[in-house]
């Protein structure tokens, strides 16, 4: 198989956003300052599409339930365990492309905001 130059991802998403979107309202406010921080980061690097809007809102109450789990604040059964919090946490950064290996997918450039998700291991 003959070995070429690695293609320059491309993106492929219409319609991306150029303004940080407003948090839903019905997001906790442990869950909304993650939005605002992250959808900020996502619109700057150009990933950030209507459609991914749900995802983030998962993303954000995912970051919310680890943290409340962390300090001893949450319910157990409403919140989930831990681990379980923390699995869908690094899932969905993957699927917006918040995690080195995802961003090095769609193309984008880590940038030195990123060192709080890099402290969840994500």
């Amino acid at each position: 198989m003959a070995r070429g130059r690695k293609p320059t991802p491309k993106p492929t998403e219409t319609g991306l956003l150029t303004r940080t979107p407003k948090a839903p309202a019905w997001l906790a406010p442990e869950a909304a300052a993650v939005w605002k921080r992250v959808s900020k980061r996502l619109v700057e690097r150009r990933v950030l599409a209507e459609t991914d809007l749900d995802c983030l809102a998962s993303y954000c109450v995912a970051c919310a339930n680890v943290e409340i789990i962390s300090s001893g604040r949450g319910d157990k059964q409403r919140n989930g365990t831990l681990s379980q919090a923390q699995l869908l946490q690094r899932q969905l950064a993957g699927e917006l492309g918040l995690s080195p290996t995802s961003r090095s997918r769609v193309g984008t450039e880590p940038s030195d905001q990123d060192e709080d998700l890099a402290a969840l291991g994500l």
